[in-house]
């Protein structure tokens, strides 16, 4: 049950409960291509995707150990290899190609969100060459595109060892009213006795932060909403430290929920309306300021992946206090 959902229940119907989404938690610059933009022909048959031809090198070199249609270049390879049987878990490379429709007419970018070696055609022309292993990255370039035009796309890829991210990306079909998203969500809590501004962070491997404020617009939504004067609780959503300083101030009431669970929505509800009292507890420290925390990352920029914690939670930091006043 979404905290949404637990709300609503919570209140009945004698309640209205405006809901606007804000913002999401992160702002999409680029997305994947979809999968409808490309097309191919493997064995005389049209599909939608591209060919990929898989080798079991890094040069792209010989006859291919694999041909396959991938209808849209989205990939993240950790543990195993694109293909365990016929690919060796490091060591290969992949050519894709196959014709890409414009998405409209005008200047667009489009380019490679990921790590390794790669370059990218466009009706055999050079667009992108990063042929060289490196970290992770987001490499685009701009492109004047004709609508529903189609055009010849190649993109080519080797990883030497670790791991593989690999994404076709573009900005053709991000969201376009982010900034009415986010007025109509002030608008609704300027007309409400009460706001509830649900927000959080995106935690999990291969996701160290470079900083523990809360990614997006997310800090510009609490402090819009909070303008109004309207009475806030702020829901964060996470599983762990988050940087408060521009905000808290100005906040009457602050509730950690970490991760909830499937029940989350009512038992975050019943808190919120009084039925219990979260004592302001915290099992581990929020610091003030990033500067409180000593950063030991020995971690080349190999692109290969490392799990490990670069914020200590155990250290005696001054540290702020969460209080949840009932509503």
């Amino acid at each position: 049950m979404s905290i949404l959902d637990g709300i609503r229940r919570k209140v009945g119907l004698s309640t209205n409960v405006l809901y606007a989404k804000g913002c999401p938690r992160t702002d999409a610059d680029y997305v994947t291509v979809p999968a409808d933009f490309l097309s191919s022909t493997l064995h005389d048959t049209v599909q939608t995707g591209l060919v990929g031809s898989y080798f079991d090198n890094v040069t792209l070199s010989g006859t291919p150990v694999l041909s396959r249609v991938d209808r849209q270049i989205q990939f993240q390879w950790t543990l195993f290899s694109p293909d365990p049987a016929r690919l060796p878990y490091d060591f290969y490379s992949v050519r894709w190609t196959g014709k890409l429709r414009g998405p409209g007419t005008g200047a667009y970018k489009i380019g490679v969100d990921g790590n390794d070696g790669y370059r990218l055609y466009l009706n055999d022309s050079l667009l992108i060459d990063n042929w060289h292993k490196i970290s992770r990255r987001t490499l685009v370039t701009d492109y004047y595109f004709e609508k529903e035009k189609l055009y010849d796309i190649r993109i080519e890829f080797f990883e030497p060892s670790g791991n593989a991210w690999f994404r076709l990306v573009w900005n053709a079909g991000l969201p376009l009213h982010a900034d009415s998203a986010m007025a109509a969500a002030v608008d609704i809590a300027s007309r409400s006795d009460a706001a509830i501004v649900v927000v959080g962070i995106d935690e999990g491997e291969f996701r160290d932060r470079t900083n523990l404020a809360l990614p997006g617009r997310q800090e510009e939504l609490i402090e819009r909403v909070g303008a109004t004067g309207t009475p806030v609780v702020v829901v964060l959503v996470g599983g762990s430290a988050i940087i408060m300083k521009s905000w808290l101030a100005s906040t009457p009431a602050v509730l950690d929920v970490w991760y909830a669970g499937e029940a989350g929505g009512e038992a975050v509800a019943e808190i919120l309306f009084g039925d219990y009292s979260p004592a302001g507890r915290l099992p581990i420290t929020f610091p003030v300021a990033e500067g409180q925390l000593p950063l030991v990352y020995n971690h080349k920029p190999t692109g290969r992946g490392m799990i490990m914690s670069t914020l200590p939670v155990s250290r005696s930091f001054r540290s702020v206090r969460l209080e949840l006043y009932h509503i």
